[in-house]
């Protein structure tokens, strides 16, 4: 039984807690190093690229659960190397960004402008998995065996994990104009999605490590 998508969620919780942070901190000019920066968002991609990789080339997800070789492993391989991307970029120019001063913010915004343009189609991706999940109702496939998500209202456990990806498809979407107009409200937007999403993908990725354990014991029993 593959269950590595536990620390998928987990990595990829944090890392859309941690943007938003980085984010606030830059608008408070409170950045004194990007180093620490760079190396926690360097781990966590790694994390999500190989085991999104994976996940994306060998469809190690059997059925009912063959979509979400896709659903999840290549959205979080592309966050993942998006964060790699992040990590280098602050590794390496971070103190010509901070040399910037007042401009520094500024300055990010033109940086971040070609990519933004592939965020946003990752928010067309995110949009079209949740209205399919919506649709066919397929987070709703956890075995009785599962507590909670195989035990509680199909529909209520299928709305809660569509809204993770609702939200940060909403985030990606409003990039794209928030980064090439240089509108801080608009990016503001976009970072309190990601947060509110990595607290959810956190939690959820915590309560499953449980659910994991007591669905392979009860599988075992039976």
């Amino acid at each position: 039984m593959i269950t590595y998508t536990t620390i998928m969620g987990l990595a990829a919780g944090v890392a859309l807690i941690l943007l938003p942070m980085l984010a606030y901190q830059l608008y408070k000019n409170r950045i004194q190093t990007f180093d620490v920066w760079a190396l926690t968002f360097g781990g966590l991609g790694m994390i999500l690229t190989i085991s999104g990789g994976h996940m994306s080339l060998f469809w190690p997800l059997q059925s009912p659960e063959k979509f979400k070789n896709f659903m999840f492993g290549e959205m979080t391989c592309a966050f993942g190397v998006l964060l790699i991307l992040a990590a280098v970029y602050l590794w390496k120019r971070g103190n010509s960004v901070l040399a910037k001063g007042d401009q520094a913010l500024d300055h990010l915004f033109t940086v971040a402008q070609p990519v933004s343009v592939f965020v946003f189609a990752l928010g067309l991706a995110l949009t079209a998995i949740t209205i399919g999940a919506i649709q066919f109702e397929v987070f709703a496939t956890a075995p009785s065996q599962e507590p909670i998500l195989g035990t509680w209202p199909k529909s209520l456990v299928n709305l809660s994990l569509c809204a993770l990806y609702a939200l940060p498809a909403i985030g990606c979407l409003v990039t794209l104009p928030a980064v090439w107009v240089r509108s801080q409200k608009l990016m503001m937007v976009a970072c309190s999605t990601w947060f509110v999403t990595g607290i959810g993908w956190l939690l959820v990725a915590v309560v499953v490590y449980y659910t994991h354990i007591a669905m392979d014991f009860n599988f075992r029993v039976k």
